[in-house]
C-alpha cells in the first residue's frame, strides 16, 4: 500500500502491539476502482486485517475511529467512505457499526449490483457524514 500514500495521498497504517511491539495488522484506506455501478464505487475504502492473537482486544475499533478521524480531516467531514465485509465476518461488521457505519433500509431489490463470488457475499457499509451514515445490502 506504499503506492497508495505517494499517488492518492492516502493508505494504510501498520498497527502496532505496545506490549510486544510486535505487527497485529493495518488498518486504513484503500482506492479498489470498483465498477461505478457497485455501491461502493467512487469513496475510499476503508480496511482492517489483524492477526488472529490481536482479536477480541478492541484493536480494530480503535484503529479505525483513529483512521476516520484522520480521514475527515484528509477527505473533508461530510465525505462518504466505505467497506466491504463478508456476511460471514461478524466480528468486522461489529467494528463497522461501532465505528458509525450501518445498514440501510434500502429494500434488497433496489439493489443494482451483486457483490458475490463462489458463495461468499458482501456487505457494502457506507459513510456519509461522522454522525450521519447508510448502507446497501449486497447478496
Amino acid at each position: 500500500m506504499l503506492g497508495h500514500w505517494t499517488l492518492m495521498g492516502y493508505g494504510t497504517w501498520a498497527v502496532e502491539e505496545k506490549s510486544s511491539a510486535g505487527y497485529a495488522g493495518s488498518i486504513g484506506f484503500a482506492n479498489k476502482m470498483r465498477p461505478r455501478e457497485q455501491p461502493a464505487s467512487g469513496a475510499p475504502e476503508m480496511g482492517w486485517s489483524l492477526g488472529v492473537s490481536a482479536h477480541g482486544k478492541g484493536y480494530a475499533t480503535e484503529g479505525v475511529a483513529a483512521a476516520l478521524a484522520w480521514g475527515r480531516e484528509f477527505f473533508g467531514a461530510g465525505a462518504r467512505t466505505v467497506c466491504v465485509i463478508s456476511t460471514e465476518n461478524e466480528a468486522s461488521m461489529r467494528v463497522a457499526e461501532k465505528s458509525g457505519f450501518v445498514n440501510s433500509p434500502r429494500p434488497r431489490a433496489m439493489v443494482s449490483a451483486v457483490l458475490c463470488s463462489s458463495g461468499s457475499c458482501k456487505w457494502i457499509f457506507q459513510r456519509s457524514r461522522p454522525s450521519a451514515s447508510s448502507c446497501a445490502a449486497i447478496r
